[in-house]
């Protein structure tokens, strides 16, 4: 279903041009009153995927960025972008292979063109390891306004476990059937330990008028790939939490969970991924009880509370609770996030995820999901488009322009 490789492994290349395939880099930041930002460039998204289609990847770029202040999304992109010529696209291949190809070496940079936003990827020598530095300098313009600035992630870069331990992919679950038994139906590498992320972005409303947004905090930067759709990997569905949390003497980790429960309503498979403040990281194996779940109004499993402790020594890894839902659809959950080892924070340490892959490209949902997504051309956007992207202020007034002809 899924494999952790270590950090410095090279994505394979064909998640860029399988049938279906997919790749995406992730970052996000999030302070302690649940301000954050999220930045997803991706080719073959799976969120846009149609059941039974295998487009090539390459060919599907797209670039999701969402703001949320104080818990409440305030801006929202989920933008197709267009593809060009045999020119382009080999550009785009070439980018993204490099971005692909294993971590840069120290004083390398990586850039990878993502319509008109660019994003940068290098190392720097940092104590006994290497410092990882991102910056997406965002670009989006929608029909329903527009968004200008950067997010920087900087922090320890994630390490090989100094025993050993770790080395090699760590697998959960069993691999679907795939062309080359030697590869990897889906690859997934955390990129970070502890990392401090600032954001400086202003959103600008259709009429120009504009404001500012900074927020300061905890960051997480990974990357996924995959020679297969993301409906044919045998997943059901699946939680994924990070957090930064107080390990005690003033030291603090970086902790990822993941879980995921098969389709065919076997056991879960479940990871728990520390990194210290040098980069230095453990992987474990854990369980995963969901303590308080409940569900949404349209039907999804939000899992308000969880504790996630080391199946080898039964010692809690992970405590968590959720804050606010920040982005709530038919198949994917987004929370901020309270962490600790023993119990949760008292402020917003991460985020939290759930994504149910078998509710994906439901027929009845496809004219909702249309109309969050900015299409590569704008011209046919949704005519309900402005309800749920851009700013969320002024949505309603947009809104009723389009619906009086005023539509662009």
């Amino acid at each position: 279903m899924l494999t952790l490789t270590p950090p410095r492994s090279a994505l394979d290349a064909r998640t860029l041009t399988a049938p279906g395939g997919f790749a995406w880099w992730y970052a996000d930041v999030v302070d302690a009153d649940g301000s954050g930002v999220v930045v997803i460039a991706a080719y073959g998204l799976p969120f846009l995927a149609r059941r039974g289609e295998r487009d090539t990847p390459i060919a599907r770029p797209s670039i999701n960025v969402a703001v949320y202040e104080r818990g409440i999304c305030t801006f929202y992109a989920l933008q197709e972008l267009p593809v060009g010529g045999p020119a382009e696209r080999d550009r785009a291949l070439q980018e993204a292979c490099a971005w692909s190809d294993g971590a840069p070496q120290r004083g390398d940079e990586r850039t990878l063109q993502v319509g008109a936003s660019t994003l940068h990827l290098g190392r720097t020598a940092g104590g006994d390891g290497e410092i990882l530095n991102y910056l997406a300098e965002i670009d989006i313009t929608l029909p329903t306004g527009s968004l200008r600035g950067t997010l920087k992630v900087e922090g320890a870069a994630r390490l090989h476990p100094p025993d050993g331990v770790g080395h090699q992919p760590h697998t959960l679950g069993t691999p679907a059937t795939y062309e080359d038994a030697a590869a990897i139906a889906h690859d997934w590498s955390p990129q970070t330990g502890i990392a401090h992320g600032h954001a400086a972005l202003t959103i600008v409303a259709p009429d120009g008028s504009a404001r500012d947004v900074v927020v300061d905090g905890s960051a997480y930067l990974d990357r996924n790939g995959g020679l297969l759709p993301m409906t044919d990997l045998g997943i059901g569905w699946w939680l994924w939490a990070r957090a930064d949390v107080d390990v005690g003497g003033g030291a603090q980790e970086s902790r990822i969970v993941y879980a995921l429960w098969p389709e065919d309503g076997g056991p879960p498979s479940c990871v728990g991924v520390s990194t210290d403040e040098r980069g230095h990281s453990r992987v474990v194996d854990v369980d995963v009880h969901q303590d308080d779940v409940a569900r949404t109004w349209l039907g999804m499993r939000e899992v308000r509370r969880f504790t996630a402790t080391e199946k080898a020594t039964g010692t809690t890894f992970m405590v968590g609770e959720v804050v606010h839902r920040v982005d709530d659809g038919p198949f994917y959950l987004r929370h901020t996030l309270r962490a600790g080892v023993a119990a949760a924070s008292a402020d917003v340490r991460g985020t939290v995820e759930v994504v149910d892959a078998t509710k994906l490209d439901r027929r009845w949902q496809r004219p909702f999901v249309a109309m969050r997504v900015t299409p590569s051309s704008p011209s046919r956007a949704s005519l309900w488009h402005p309800l749920f992207s851009g700013p969320k202020e002024g949505r309603v007034a947009r809104q009723l322009g389009w619906l009086t002809g005023g539509r662009p």
